[in-house]
């Protein structure tokens, strides 16, 4: 639900808002509104955002694959890939 709400509000032309939106639901109790606010993040280039999110998730869960998941592909973003390699031979581990 998070998604499309973000999305409808791109799709009107409202950035800004969908921004705030996703702000807002970062900073939600519910971790998995947090993970869902990261991804919304990752997709939108906002990879700062995401990272922060999912680096905070992460000290809480450090063996939730998906968190990994998402970490990893960031760092290949940012050109660290033998660092996501690194990560994803840990989770596996």
């Amino acid at each position: 639900m998070l998604k499309e709400h973000v999305f409808s509000k791109i799709e009107a032309g409202n950035i800004e808002a969908a921004l705030a939106y996703i702000a807002e639901h970062a900073l939600s109790d519910n971790h998995q509104i947090r993970f869902e606010a990261a991804e919304l993040y990752y997709e939108l280039g906002h990879i700062r955002e995401a990272r922060t999110i999912v680096e905070e998730l992460r000290s809480l869960y450090p063996d939730e694959g998906s968190l990994a998941i998402l970490s990893a592909e960031m760092m290949i973003d940012e050109d660290q890939e033998d660092e996501a390699i690194e990560l994803l031979l840990e989770v596996g581990a």
